[in-house]
């Protein structure tokens, strides 16, 4: 089944809220619990967006509902994908980035592809199509989206697409779409695409953080693999654990309530994979006290700290345990 982001949810969700319309009483409307939008990692099944959208656009009877929400997107409207985006070394690495890692956000899309040509590269999308309004909806905010996410990561707000052409037929809005993306707009196209000059995608950003860059891919990575159903319960209780770790690991309890299985079956279905709770906990602690321990910008002090324990002493006897040697002679013996 299909599934989009809460963070897609939100930005309509300010759309609503900005034109003065209830979008609690909308969420309520499409069965989704608003409680939802707390959680950054929450997913919305399609079918139910496609209820929000629909009470969306009868309470704001504005066909332009796509557009304001393209010009309401910031970095978060995709999760995490628009911080990696803004911190990639150019637009290019950007838009590459998005499309390898697009699961993060939607899992709808059918095609998402960067393709140049001489001066012209064009960013194509083509998702499933659910019914008329939905798709030209969606349509609209992808590529108006699109836009909006280009002039924040170039940092010029008036750039202008080269060209736009969408699937869904022409609208009583065609003045709005020429004003907003600064071109030629095509409907009954093949597929919705919106196109800029090559040389844009191929310029060194100074913002760019190459360090932050890793850092938001790796918890990218990290999110997708806890949120594949095709892994083993093993490995999900490893990811959610190690995500955890730095902020005081997660006792039974809370691993239990987060795969949303009882602490004895979580036990027992662990002990089928060959695997514990507490195997866990300890080559999460062996991996990650490992790196903290090879920094030398730490002390052994801070990293037990960092670890949770209350004295540093008991991190020393624990990574004894662990490692077979102290944690000062675990940095002689790789020599930092």
């Amino acid at each position: 089944m299909a599934r989009l982001s809460i963070s897609y949810i939100k930005v309509l969700c300010d759309v609503l809220s900005q034109n003065g319309i209830n979008y609690q009483a909308c969420l309520k409307d499409a069965g989704i619990d608003k409680s939802l939008l707390k959680n950054i990692n929450s997913f919305v099944p399609v079918e139910k967006h496609i209820k929000l959208i629909e009470e969306a656009n009868a309470k704001l009877k504005n066909p332009r509902l796509g557009l304001l929400m393209g010009e309401a997107t910031h970095p978060g409207t995709f999760h995490l994908l628009g911080y990696l985006c803004i911190n990639s070394a150019n637009l290019r690495e950007a838009f590459h980035s998005f499309n390898r890692y697009k699961n993060i956000f939607s899992s709808e899309a059918k095609k998402l592809s960067l393709e140049t040509k001489g001066d012209n590269t064009r960013y194509i999308y083509q998702g499933i199509s659910y019914n008329p309004l939905y798709d030209r909806i969606r349509n609209d905010f992808i590529l108006s989206s699109a836009l909006t996410i280009v002039r924040l990561i170039v940092n010029q707000k008036n750039i202008k697409a080269k060209e736009v052409t969408f699937t869904h037929p022409p609208t009583c809005y065609i003045s709005s779409y020429k004003k907003f993306f600064g071109c030629s707009v095509r409907f009954n196209h093949s597929y919705n695409s919106i196109a800029f000059s090559s040389k844009l995608f191929d310029q060194s950003f100074f913002h760019a953080n190459s360090d932050l860059y890793k850092s938001i891919e790796e918890e990218v990575k990290r999110v997708l693999l806890e949120e594949d159903e095709n892994l083993s319960l093993k490995d999900r209780a490893y990811y959610y654990i190690s995500k955890n770790f730095l902020e005081g690991f997660p006792n039974m309890a809370d691993l239990s309530q987060h795969l949303k299985i009882a602490p004895h079956g979580l036990r027992r279905r662990l002990k089928e994979e060959g695997s514990s709770y507490e195997e866990l906990i300890k080559v999460c602690f062996k991996k990650i006290s490992s790196k903290l321990t090879l920094d030398p910008k730490l002390s052994n002090t801070e990293i037990a700290y960092m670890l949770g324990y209350s004295e540093p002493s008991a991190f020393y006897h624990a990574f004894k345990r662990a490692f077979g040697m102290s944690p000062s002679e675990y940095r002689l013996k790789f020599k930092v």
